[in-house]
């Protein structure tokens, strides 16, 4: 009765927003536990009314129940308990509806002005198992003529705008979500009609923003929500298929394709985040996408989800530019560590205290160990690739070595003016500092002796490795990768080796 009051000057206590909160609450914990007292006309509308009423407070309440009771099984929480609830109260569809009319996607009607109540509606909108009307992907077509706001314009409008950090946090899972079901849309149409141009802008968009806000310098709570959001869009090699046949879309095949590959990239580099909770949903996405015979519903840890993940990559991916780019990127040496390593070594000195990292459970070492392997399997396929494939292949790769030879002369360079003696400072090379550019570069000195096809001649590379070792005395691995060089008998298959940086004194 108090919530059915119209505003009345004469019944100042029922018009208490505060009161009418309380009176909601109750009635929705009878709407979820006792659902049979509710009236039955009232029932389809209920949590409606409660959504678009004339106080904030009460809608408030009604977006906690309702974000609460449609929780899905894949949203991240779903180690919750979730109570079973009367879906004539709780009706999809209806509600759906209600909530795209209070974000003003749905016809002319009051949309909702309270910061708090706008994110809910977001989350709540991630929150439905149903689709979205297909009225909100016409701005897609080629068809449409004017500019009208749609949801992915209206995400884009809350990451940008002062509604608060929680806005920005659902809108950018709901970017996933949004962009799962235009996919699933795109597949049921004739392609033609597709506005291509608008459609590649929303895979370059979110490859975009799920890249900027995964950084360490973050704030958690944007690293989760982006992790969240590849998991709501789960992008597969199978979505490829959708533009495969159509000659004219060829552009969307390749912006999916680079896509699909920034997705997971992020992902398998979030199985190494600082926070618990951004690697265990990394790890949960990994496990669930890539399908491994006899094994369901499981969640690997992160080791293991790392190295299926970058399996997956190079099973789906491994002939193409973008993937092979990424795998450089893993292998490649800056400059700069060179020279930050030169400058350990030629001041080293016993440290008293040791510096805190920000980030203690990355494993700096796993990504290039893993491209390493990942990079030879290419190189060992070098034979079945087409001519053009082959040129290509062979010109980055020249390209690379050009590169390795000039940071090889450089490290010998500081080495030399620093006068390092090769029979001082043993420890020198366990720094993980020191060790990481001396393995990557020392390791791929390594390849290009193996693959002379692709390289050509390795002689000006093992006179640079040489004089490294007899400057410096060497962490075991790296002693390990210079006998190999000297050993040419060595097989490729048998030079690859797992240490961790984390614990550079274990000897091997």
């Amino acid at each position: 009765e108090i919530l059915l009051w119209k505003s009345d000057t004469s019944r100042t206590l029922y018009n208490s927003a505060l009161l009418r909160a309380e009176a909601a609450h109750v009635m929705l914990h009878v709407a979820v536990h006792e659902p049979s007292l509710i009236r039955e006309g009232l029932k389809e509308t209920f949590m409606v009314k409660l959504i678009e009423d004339r106080d904030y407070e009460v809608r408030i309440q009604a977006l906690a129940c309702a974000k609460k009771y449609l929780t899905k099984e894949d949203d991240g929480n779903s180690d919750d308990m979730v109570v079973e609830k009367d879906e004539t109260i709780f009706v999809e569809k209806t509600m759906m509806e209600c909530v795209l009319r209070r974000l003003g996607l749905h016809s002319a009607t009051e949309t909702e002005t309270s910061i708090i109540c706008v994110s809910d509606l977001v989350t709540l909108l991630n929150q439905f198992s149903i689709s979205l009307p297909t009225y909100l992907f016409r701005s897609f077509l080629l068809e449409t003529k004017e500019e009208e706001k749609g949801l992915w314009e209206l995400f884009l409008s809350f990451l940008d705008s002062e509604e608060g950090a929680t806005t920005k946090e659902e809108a950018l899972r709901g970017m996933g979500y949004f962009l799962r079901q235009l996919l699933d849309y795109i597949s049921t149409i004739d392609l033609s009609l597709i506005n291509t141009e608008k459609t590649a802008t929303v895979f370059r968009t979110w490859s975009k923003l799920i890249k900027e806000n995964t950084h360490d310098s973050i704030p958690f709570e944007l690293r989760y929500a982006s992790i969240n959001s590849i998991a709501f869009a789960t992008l597969s090699p199978k979505d490829l298929e959708i533009f495969s046949s159509q000659s004219n879309k060829s552009s969307l095949y390749s912006e999916l394709e680079e896509t699909i590959i920034t997705q997971w990239t992020i992902a398998l580099a979030l199985l190494e985040d600082d926070d618990e909770d951004v690697r265990a949903r990394a790890s949960k996405f990994v496990s669930k996408s890539v399908p491994v015979t006899g094994e369901r519903n499981v969640s690997w840890g992160c080791s293991r989800a790392l190295a299926e993940g970058y399996d997956y990559l190079h099973k789906n991916f491994g002939s193409t530019k973008r993937y092979f780019e990424h795998i450089l990127g893993n292998v490649k040496i800056a400059d700069k560590e060179i020279i930050h390593a030169s400058k350990l070594i030629s001041t080293y000195s016993t440290v008293l205290f040791e510096i805190e990292v920000p980030n203690y459970f990355c494993e700096t070492l796993t990504f290039p160990q893993i491209s390493f392997f990942h990079l030879r399997q290419i190189l060992d396929k070098f034979g079945e690739y087409p001519e053009s494939k082959k040129e290509e292949l062979k010109k980055q790769m020249s390209e690379w070595k050009d590169l390795l030879l000039v940071q090889l002369r450089h490290t010998n360079q500081l080495l030399a003016e620093n006068n390092i003696d090769s029979s001082a400072f043993l420890s020198l090379t366990f720094d993980p500092e020191v060790f990481l550019p001396l393995y990557k570069v020392l390791y791929a000195s390594l390849l290009v002796t193996r693959y002379p096809e692709i390289f050509g001649s390795a002689v000006e590379i093992i006179t640079e490795t040489t004089a490294i070792q007899n400057r410096l005395a060497l962490h075991p691995v790296l002693e390990e990768i210079f006998f190999a060089l000297r050993d040419t008998s060595s097989h490729k298959d048998q030079l690859f080796y797992f240490v961790t940086s984390a614990q550079p004194l274990v000897m091997y």
